[in-house]
């Protein structure tokens, strides 16, 4: 139960990103960039993450799987 809790903080805090972008274009998808941060995005804290993006960025899947992995 713990564990979907994580997760369901993750996916709103994530949302809750999205849902605040003016004009901006965030892609998830598997040749987007990796690590904690790339061109026009990153990523803080440990729990909740937020992904915080620019512009137009593309994050890795694997970024966004790691995140509910941890």
């Amino acid at each position: 139960m713990k564990t979907i809790r994580k997760h369901l903080s993750i996916y709103l805090f994530v949302l809750c990103g999205f849902l605040s972008i003016d004009n901006q274009i965030l892609t998830i998808y598997s040749a987007g960039e990796t690590g904690v941060s790339g061109t026009n995005w990153t990523s803080t804290g440990v729990n909740p993450i937020t992904i915080t993006a620019n512009n137009a960025a593309a994050i890795n899947t694997s970024v966004i799987e790691g995140y509910l992995d941890a």
